[in-house]
């Protein structure tokens, strides 16, 4: 089976001067994936096999073949790893859900960390969630719906997950657009990186990159803070100063939490955003910019008394990035280079107890990105001194699993 004949990609929607785009990718009919979530051979994570509806596929140590993200068209391997029983776990869609039939007491899995000791049928996860299976002891899968093909790359935009895939194609076709970008999402969700993405594509990739955090900049500095002043233009303005747009001239400028921008320098964005002037404090002529403007927020913006018109100039394009729960097939792929990132190699987190890795796949991430960035830095560094952390320690808080959306209904055994 190759991967490109199980699903056609849609072609996405033609760009218009003003659209929103959510990243979930064209409109198609989805089709059911599977993805290693966890491998002991971590080159594995992420690879992928479809789910037909129409025919029950068998899991166990010989099939069914997994491909990597951007293989060569027929290659893919089972999953082969020792504790994983010839004998099958059956998985077969229905109207009435998901039916797991364990073949004989040889199988060892589970579904959302509940062993499974025979047949059970269970609801399908609804749009956006996804369930964990555990087969064998050591190899974690995630089920989840797909509209598209993991088949684009970006080294700061990593995942596997057709929303990632969605966000992944909007980035390349809006960067090299003049008109700014709005980046929204949860807090720890990646807008940053969806910020340099668009800098590193876009034709301003060899100007400045100049970013600041909204949040801190006071009501009164604000103003010289991004459009600069002239030497005594306020108290202690004992030299003249250079503002953010014009260190940005030629490249980007980052407005990180724009939804906290003093009220009284709104307007002042929009004038420059219209006409790429603005007047540093106290300078009786404007200067103009080049820079390309990009904010991000985690906040409802037109509910929140910000300047609508200068919402409107920001959210000519709007990328959203999505929460990881809504894409939990990308935690492996993501864990797995939070590990490198640290300098530890991947033999050592091979080693990683099993309940670490079910704890990992099965927590509900409320900090989103940067909550499981943050525990995988904690987990090197506890390794480091020579310990596994417990499940409450790696994630800081309790282990919020996933609720089951319903008891399990007993099958007979065919």
């Amino acid at each position: 089976m190759t991967r490109q004949a199980t699903v056609t990609i849609p072609r996405s929607p033609e760009l218009t001067q003003t659209f929103t785009e959510t990243g979930t990718g064209p409109q198609a009919a989805p089709v059911w994936m599977l993805t290693l979530l966890w491998h002991p051979d971590l080159r594995r994570i992420g690879e992928q096999a479809v789910l037909s509806p129409d025919t029950p596929l068998a899991l166990n140590r010989y099939q069914p073949l997994f491909s990597p993200l951007q293989a060569a068209a027929g290659w893919a391997q089972p999953l082969l790893h020792a504790s994983i029983s010839r004998a099958s776990l059956t998985l077969a869609l229905g109207s009435d859900g998901l039916t797991l039939s364990p073949e004989d007491e040889r199988v060892r899995a589970e579904w959302q960390g509940q062993a499974l000791t025979g047949p059970r049928t269970v609801p399908l996860p609804a749009e956006g969630d996804s369930a964990v299976i555990q087969l064998g002891k050591r190899v974690l899968l995630c089920l989840h719906r797909t509209h598209q093909l993991p088949v684009t790359d970006n080294p700061l935009l990593l995942g596997v997950s057709s929303a990632m895939e969605g966000l992944r194609r909007q980035v390349a076709r809006v960067a090299a657009a003049t008109l700014p970008v709005l980046v929204r999402g949860e807090s720890g969700t990646g807008k940053e990186r969806v910020a340099q993405s668009l800098h590193r594509l876009s034709p301003w990739s060899h100007g400045p990159w100049v970013t600041v955090n909204m949040a801190t900049l006071s009501e009164g500095l604000a103003p010289a803070e991004l459009f600069g002043a002239t030497r005594g233009a306020y108290t202690g303005a004992q030299a003249s100063r250079t503002g953010l747009w014009a260190q940005a001239d030629g490249g980007s400028l980052f407005l990180d939490e724009i939804g906290d921008c003093p009220a009284a320098v709104q307007p002042m964005l929009l004038r420059v955003i219209e006409s790429g002037e603005f007047r540093p404090l106290g300078a009786t002529q404007p200067l103009r910019s080049r820079a390309r403007l990009i904010a991000a927020t985690d906040r409802p913006l037109e509910t929140s008394g910000f300047n609508l018109p200068l919402l409107r100039r920001l959210q000519t394009f709007t990328l959203h990035t999505p929460s990881l729960r809504s894409r939990r097939e990308d935690l492996g792929v993501l864990a797995r280079q939070a590990w490198l990132d640290t300098g530890a190699t991947p033999d050592d987190l091979a080693e990683m107890p099993t309940e670490l890795a079910r704890a990992l796949c099965l927590h509900d991430w409320p900090g989103n990105v940067r909550q499981l960035e943050q525990a995988m830095r904690r987990l090197a560094l506890d390794h480091a001194a020579g310990l596994w952390p417990s499940v409450e320690a790696l994630l800081g808080e309790p282990l919020r699993l996933p609720p089951d959306p319903a008891p399990p209904r007993p099958t007979a055994m065919a």
